[in-house]
């Protein structure tokens, strides 16, 4: 207490008992616990010597926990250090530069066109890799999304330098947000190698179609992705209309000359006006989107007129939508055929009507024909489509290596005519395409000797007997080609027993292919279970040298 201060008389702490004996003269009181004395005096004392004692053990841990943090801060400091040691011996800086340009190319490839500026932002080096690589940034994209396209486009162009360009452009609605960005482009136009336009209306193709003018010398390949056609208003559904040929004409006219663009591809829910293709096209694929029209029109005569246009055709794919109904107009008069010279790949994926289309056709160097349903299978045999296989293997005899049918069922002498006809065929695909055991037969006793490999697939009707008896009398035959691989999938009269006899004379797949299976888009033929039961229970039944042959 400061003496002569009264606030500081004012703030004193009450007496105690000790303080009041020491002015009063008397001693502490005693109180009485349980019958028990007590000093009161004593017990104050010991109260202020555990608070002293508090007091020091507070100011004891407020040091340790000064240095418990010093502590931290110097461990996070090491931590910091060892991460930045470990980044640089880690795997991903490691790898040579040529490595990881090829993977970035293929996570372009794949359709990551920011994959360069991605990237970038991993460390130096994959900046350095990704910057240095001009093939890398030869991928541009033009998007009505992007906030600035001119400039995306001009960094892109400038890291690319004289690489071949593929140009993709993405419209939505309007293409004056775009215009600046293609006409940056359009001045290096002698390096487009692909053009790649996406839209959901014919209008803004044609926009972009209109300005694409003069030389493309290095341009290989066109891609049109259209959703839904706003050109008119309308949908288009039939490919034999005159007055839909006001659309698309940029396709045929504006990429002059364009020497080497010899592949298109055409996604809508529309058919391109046969007028608007280039004449000297190689790979033509039209695939046609799911459409709300209710049913669509399309005239087998349009297509045979199509295919006697373009003559230059090597490949040639036509895919419909899976489920959706249309009406194939078939000619009720007998039309002039077409003549594909050199049509080497030919892919049919529709109705089973569509593939009438083979009756007016003649294909002298056919290689690979592939017939796709995108209906559910029907219970008995397709007659025209039997009929219409016939008449273009027996006009054309073409050298076939290669014939897949998908859930397209043929008649028994349709497939013994095909299979005596065809002494060049190596490969046979059927899914869902029931073959009898009498057709199986033919193919060990003469019928198509440099036949390599079978798939089946959903066959309802094969037996495994006779398909183990053709196998072998196959690979005992001087005079017929030994079978390489037989897939034998879901196959109802296929047992255990006759997959393990299939192993002893070449080799058996329960798999779908890896590359290029149609299958694999629809999950139907993903027997998973049953090849790890199989492989559990009766792998140990074959001989030890031949388990190899069982691919699960």
């Amino acid at each position: 207490m400061e003496p002569g201060n009264p606030s500081s008389q004012c703030r004193s702490e009450v007496p105690t008992d000790q303080t009041l004996a020491r002015f009063t003269g008397y001693p502490p009181p005693l109180v009485y616990v349980g019958g028990k004395a007590i000093d009161v005096g004593q017990v104050q004392s010991a109260i202020i010597h555990h608070e002293a004692a508090v007091l020091e053990i507070n100011q004891e841990i407020e040091q340790l926990l000064a240095v418990a943090r010093r502590l931290e801060y110097q461990k996070s400091r090491h931590m910091e250090e060892m991460r930045r040691c470990k980044g640089l011996i880690t795997l991903a800086r490691r790898i040579p530069p040529e490595i990881l340009v090829y993977i970035f190319e293929l996570c372009v490839d794949w359709g990551f066109p920011r994959t360069p500026i991605s990237v970038s932002q991993v460390c130096s080096e994959w900046r350095a890799a990704a910057v240095c690589a001009a093939t890398l940034w030869s991928h541009v994209l033009v998007s009505a999304n992007n906030r600035n396209p001119y400039c995306r486009a001009l960094l892109w162009l400038n890291r690319a330098q004289s690489a071949p360009l593929h140009v993709t452009v993405q419209l939505n609605g309007d293409t004056s947000h775009v215009s600046g960005a293609l006409g940056v482009l359009l001045e290096r136009r002698g390096q487009w190698r692909t053009l790649t336009i996406q839209s959901y209306g014919l209008a803004e193709v044609d926009g972009v179609l209109t300005v694409c003018k003069g030389a493309f010398p290095d341009l290989r390949s066109i891609t049109v992705q259209v959703e839904q056609d706003s050109h008119s208003g309308r949908f288009f559904s039939d490919v034999n209309n005159d007055e839909d040929g006001v659309f698309l004409m940029g396709l045929r006219d504006s990429f002059s000359p364009a020497p080497l663009c010899e592949t298109m591809a055409f996604k809508a829910v529309i058919f391109p006006p046969l007028q608007s293709l280039p004449l000297n096209l190689v790979n033509l694929s039209i695939s046609l989107l799911p459409s709300s029209v209710n049913l669509r029109r399309l005239h087998i005569a349009s297509l045979v007129g199509l295919v006697d246009q373009l003559r230059s055709l090597q490949s040639l794919a036509i895919i419909l939508p899976f489920g959706e109904n249309y009406e194939i107009i078939v000619p009720p008069q007998p039309i002039t055929r077409a003549t594909a010279p050199v049509l080497l790949r030919l892919n049919l994926t529709g109705p089973l009507h569509l593939f009438t289309l083979l009756h007016h056709l003649e294909t002298p160097a056919l290689m690979r024909l592939q017939l796709r349903s995108s209906l559910e299978p029907e219970i008995s045999p397709h007659e025209p489509t039997s009929a219409s296989l016939r008449e273009c293997i027996g006009r054309s005899t073409p050298p076939l290596e290669l014939l897949e049918l998908h859930d397209v069922d043929l008649t028994e002498e349709c497939f013994v005519f095909c299979f005596d006809s065809l002494p060049t065929l190596q490969e046979v695909r059927l899914h869902e395409s029931d073959i009898s055991d009498q057709v199986v037969q033919r193919l060990g006793t003469g019928a198509c000797p440099r036949l390599r490999r079978l798939d089946l697939r959903w066959c309802g009707r094969v037996r495994g007997d006779a398909l183990v008896s053709m196998v072998q009398h196959r690979s005992q035959s001087g005079d017929l080609q030994s079978l390489e691989l037989i897939t034998v999938i879901n196959c109802t009269f296929i047992k255990d027993e006759n997959v393990l006899d299939l192993a002893r004379f070449t080799r058996c797949s329960l798999m779908i292919r890896q590359d290029d299976d149609y299958c694999q888009s629809w999950e139907c033929c993903s027997n998973e279970r049953y090849r790890r039961r199989l492989q559990l229970r009766k792998l140990h039944d074959l001989e030890m040298d031949h388990r190899h042959n069982i691919i699960f």
